[in-house]
Parts: C-alpha cells; structure tokens; sequence
C-alpha cells in the first residue's frame, strides 16, 4: 500500500506538472499565429521530458525500495499499467499541441501509433517488454523521424 501512495503522489507531481508545461506552450490558442514545425518539437519535446523523468525517477525509486527483490507478475502488471498511463497523459498533451499548418497528418500519425501501442501492450501485459516483438517500434521511429528525440517508450 505504501508503493501505491507514493505512485500516486509522483503522478499527481507528473500531472501538475505537465499542466504547466501545457499553460507554457500556448497549445489550443487559434487567435495566435501558426506554430512552426521547430516551435511545435520544442513543445513536444519538453512534455516529453517530463515523462522521461518520471519514468527515470520509478525505476530508480523501484530499486531503492527493494533492492534484489524480484517483483511479482500481479506487481509487475501494476508497474506497466501505471506506467503507461503517465505516458497516455504526455501523449494527450502532445495531442493538445496545435501541430505545424500541413503537418496536422504527420503529427496523428505519431499520436494515434502511440495510442495503439499503448492498447496492444495493455493487452499483453505479461509479454517481455523486448521478447517477440517491441510493441513501440512503429511510434518510437514515428517521433523520431519527426524530431521528438524525447517521445518514446
């Protein structure tokens, strides 16, 4: 139980967080001009950040708690899923972002491939992260042929 306070209060530390971030960017406005396409990755790119921080600071706050401890398949299932909804939350504000004016395609394209990641790997959750197949290939490559050097799973 104690695990599940602590994640609770990084992820509302992530949320709040990644509001600001938002507020900063200037996502939804349509009175400003457009966003250019290295305006838009900056953005991007700093929502990015945050959740390879927070993924940076579990897994390091993971092994401090219990070192050598193999976790259990229930805990590791948890682990993935709470996860992987820090990263839904970054990939919904990178959604958010108004996308450079023609590259509106290219940027769903990234986001959608991320959402149907992230569903599949739900669905397999006990699947290696690195075993048959890596479910994050196509978005991984996606973002960063786009130049989100700090999206990825």
């Amino acid at each position: 139980m104690r695990n599940g306070i602590r994640l609770t209060i990084l992820f509302g530390a992530f949320s709040a967080t990644l509001a600001l971030v938002l507020a900063g960017c200037g996502g939804g406005d349509d009175s400003s001009e457009p966003v250019t396409k290295q305006q838009f990755v900056r953005q991007a790119n700093t929502i990015c950040a945050e959740w390879q921080k927070e993924r940076s600071e579990r897994a390091y706050a993971a092994l401090e708690e219990a070192p050598g401890k193999k976790p259990t398949r229930a805990e590791e299932k948890e682990e993935l899923f709470e996860i992987l909804a820090i990263f839904e939350e970054t990939n919904d504000g990178v959604e958010e972002l108004d996308p450079p004016a023609g590259e509106e395609q290219k940027v769903e394209a990234i986001t959608k491939a991320f959402d149907e990641s992230i569903a599949e790997r739900k669905a397999h959750p006990y699947e290696e992260r690195f075993g048959k197949r890596d479910y994050f290939n196509k978005p991984n490559k996606l973002a960063e042929d786009y130049g989100l050097k700090e999206c990825f799973i």
